[in-house]
């Protein structure tokens, strides 16, 4: 399963726009290689130019379009609700890590099991791999745990489309057992529920004005009045819960909402030979189309409003 991205074409920087998605085996791979190792020890002994032939890896997203490492192509679904604190004063990096560590185990702490890897960079500085609390913004995780270690916060870390040069297994301090691991489809429909509550799309970003998404207030005012009617005929509609269910004019209104919020057109969902089918699916329950129906509403109107993915299932 696909966890990260980030490029192995340690080249310079005419290649720091690509970044291409890997397994948490691929990065482990990577991050055992000899030569990795052979780079940071001559960038210590003073080769400062081997800095930027490192590898890197981009620990928000698992996946840019066309592999291009740019705002403009990130996919929000994405999202791995992590993020890398980046220690850059070396009078302060032994600091932070003894306090990351600590807070990680420290039961009353907001930030308990939290810490996902540490390590040190090439420079000797360190970065800290966090777990963004559910609702909070990429800036907002970083400046509340660097207030908890009590170090200098850095707005320079929470570009959306980041990367950080990567030194190998050596120079890990830390990894936890949850590192790159993928979070349930639960949580994940929870924490994008929580950015969407806030007026913010599924990664915690704004919205674009002129992105589909954008019409999250008109719409999920729209969504509850939907789900008020779908509550006035829950009763009614329960008992013909069937393999023939017919979907309602609610749930037909409901998923069309959602389509929309998902930033989809609903004419481009269901084209044959065009094999986006699932994945344009799970863009419209990631905005929230299954706890505005029932399950057996949600088969009918697939059924329905994509035919052609519905034969293929």
């Amino acid at each position: 399963m696909i966890q990260i991205s980030g490029n192995s074409q340690h080249a310079g920087n005419k290649n720091r726009g690509y970044a291409e998605s890997w397994t948490s085996e691929q990065l482990d791979g990577l991050l055992s290689e000899d030569w990795l190792r052979q780079m940071v020890s001559e960038i210590r002994g003073g080769d400062e130019k081997q800095k930027e032939q490192l590898p890197y890896i981009c620990p928000h997203y698992a996946a840019f379009r066309n592999n291009h490492r740019a705002q403009k192509d990130i996919m929000p679904e994405t999202f791995t609700f992590m993020t890398c604190v980046d220690v850059d004063d070396k009078e302060l990096v032994q600091k932070a890590i003894d306090q990351a560590l600590a807070v990680n185990q420290d039961e009353y702490s907001d930030w308990q099991d939290q810490v996902l890897r540490i390590e040190y960079s090439a420079r000797k500085k360190v970065h800290i791999y966090i777990r963004i609390p559910k609702g909070m913004t990429i800036e907002e995780a970083q400046q509340a745990f660097c207030k908890e270690i009590d170090v200098p916060y850095d707005d320079s870390c929470i570009t959306p489309e980041r990367f950080i040069f990567i030194t190998g297994r050596d120079e890990e301090v830390y990894r936890s057992p949850h590192w790159l691991e993928p979070l349930s489809e639960e949580e994940i429909n929870e924490r994008r529920e929580a950015y969407l509550n806030r007026g913010l799309d599924v990664d915690g970003r704004p919205l674009k004005k002129d992105d589909g998404r954008c019409k999250m207030d008109e719409g999920r005012c729209k969504m509850e009045d939907v789900r008020g009617k779908r509550e006035e005929t829950q009763t009614s509609d329960i008992s013909h819960h069937t393999s023939t269910e017919q979907p309602s004019s609610v749930s037909l209104e409901a998923f069309d909402l959602c389509v929309e919020l998902a930033g989809l057109k609903a004419d481009e969902m269901d084209v044959w030979g065009v094999h986006n089918w699932h994945a344009n699916l799970m863009s419209v329950l990631s905005v929230g189309v299954a706890k505005l129906m029932s399950k057996e509403q949600l088969n009918a109107v697939v059924a329905q409003r994509l035919p052609n993915y519905s034969q293929t299932t």
